[in-house]
C-alpha cells in the first residue's frame, strides 16, 4: 500500500487538472478523480508491476470521464437555479472574452472525445 501511495499521490494534482479540463466542473472533476483512485486501488494488482502508474491512471480517468460525458449527453444537463453557486449566473465582465471562451468550448465539443482528450493532455498537462 505504501508503494502505491508513493506512486499515486504525486499524480493527484495533475489528474485533477485533467479531469477539470475534461468535465469543466470542479465538483464533478473531483468526484471523477476520486472514482479513478478508487478503481486504481481496487485494481492495483492488474497494472504492470514495473510500469509507470501515470499512463495507467490517466487511462482510467479518461475512460471514466468518457462514460460520464456519454451519460450526460443521454440525460441532458440539469442544475436547479437555487443550487447554482453564487455568481455563476452573473454576466461576464467582458462580452468579447465570454464570446471567445464560448467559441473555444464549442470547438472543443465538436472534436471527437478521443481527440479532445489528447488535445487537453498536451495543452493542459504539457504531455507530448
Amino acid at each position: 500500500m505504501s508503494d502505491m501511495m508513493r506512486l499515486v499521490e504525486p499524480l493527484i494534482p495533475a489528474l485533477r487538472r485533467y479531469a477539470r479540463a475534461l468535465l469543466r466542473n470542479p465538483v464533478d472533476a473531483d468526484d471523477l478523480v476520486q472514482d479513478c483512485l478508487e478503481r486504481a486501488v481496487s485494481r492495483w494488482h492488474q497494472r504492470r508491476p514495473n510500469g509507470d502508474a501515470r499512463p495507467w491512471l490517466y487511462a482510467i480517468l479518461h475512460n471514466l470521464a468518457i462514460s460520464q460525458l456519454r451519460q450526460r449527453a443521454r440525460r441532458g444537463p440539469h442544475l436547479p437555479v437555487e443550487d447554482a453557486p453564487e455568481g455563476s449566473l452573473a454576466i461576464a465582465p467582458s462580452q468579447d472574452q465570454g464570446l471567445r471562451h464560448r467559441d473555444l468550448m464549442a470547438a472543443l465539443d465538436k472534436l471527437p472525445e478521443e481527440q479532445r482528450g489528447v488535445l487537453l493532455l498536451v495543452t493542459v498537462e504539457g504531455l507530448s
